[in-house]
């Protein structure tokens, strides 16, 4: 399942959930935002920095899949942001997904095994059990029941019920609503084959489809990306963007053919389409 989008945005709106998470141990405040390194041209997963800037900066890689490069790129990001910021502590923590995508590559893997807080790797699936065991009114527990669940049949019964619990864990209303959505979108990838109105109907949802937040923040993107690098432009990231959060990986002739759209209005429609479709159809971009 993908997740990094998902990963990104909860902690974003909390950055005190990936410590509740990992069990590392913090004493100031943190933001969680994203850090692209020009000098080599590569983006991280996430920074997390410190309002004391004593305190140490954590590099965070989430590992979904197997790549044999993740130990070297994250020393990488380590070692450049090191000398461009010089002064300051760098960690970086490796979250994979479970064991069986954690592709030893040495000498790195092993500061990793070392004991040393500069380098902690942690495995997401553990990481749940082990904080559902000591908070199972937690937040995070709640928004990842579609990815914890792998019985489709028990996750359609209790949908409603973990939704429920979003809505009313006590939080700033924006982050119930962005917790909402990362919700809605794993429930959208488990339930590939149903609509986005179906799968608000299985969390006994009755608001009509354009008024929910989560549909509303769908179009936004699109006009917001607008504001910021051309409007046009902004839509046609925001439909592939929407496809992908859906879908997963899209070929490479329907991005080719959504960037050759240049009517602002079939834009505007595509976009719509985006978030309706049942299924992946690749058939509407060449109608």
């Amino acid at each position: 399942m993908k997740t990094d989008k998902q990963l990104f945005k909860i902690f974003t709106n909390v950055p005190e959930f990936f410590f509740d998470l990992t069990g590392i141990d913090y004493q100031t405040n943190y933001t969680f935002k994203s850090e692209t390194i020009k000098e080599i041209s590569r983006s991280m997963d996430g920074l997390i920095e410190p309002d004391d800037l004593t305190k140490p900066h954590y590099i965070v890689e989430f590992q979904m899949q197997k790549k044999d490069d993740i130990y070297g790129r994250i020393i990488i990001e380590m070692a450049s942001l090191g000398l461009k910021k010089q002064g300051l502590l760098y960690h970086g923590v490796i979250v994979f997904a479970d064991k069986s995508v954690n592709v030893q590559s040495e000498p790195w893997s092993s500061l990793f095994e070392s004991n040393n807080p500069a380098f902690q790797i942690f495995y997401l699936d553990k990481l749940l059990n082990a904080l559902e065991e000591i908070n199972p009114e937690h937040p995070l527990i709640f928004v990842f029941q579609p990815y914890l669940r792998k019985d489709k049949i028990e996750l359609e019964r209790v949908a409603s019920k973990y939704y429920n619990k979003i809505q009313e864990c006590g939080l700033p209303e924006n982050v119930i609503n962005s917790l909402c959505d990362v919700f809605v979108s794993w429930m959208m990838i488990c339930f590939e084959k149903l609509s986005y109105k179906e799968v608000l109907k299985m969390m006994s949802l009755t608001t009509p489809l354009e008024e929910t937040v989560a549909y509303k923040e769908l179009v936004a993107i699109g006009e917001k990306k607008g504001e910021e690098i051309g409007e046009k432009k902004g839509i046609r990231e925001s439909i592939i963007n929407v496809l992908e959060v859906r879908f997963g990986n899209i070929s490479s002739e329907v991005i080719d053919r959504i960037n050759q759209f240049n009517d602002l209005q079939k834009l505007k429609k595509l976009h719509r389409k985006a978030i309706q479709l049942k299924e992946m159809d690749d058939t509407v971009f060449f109608a």
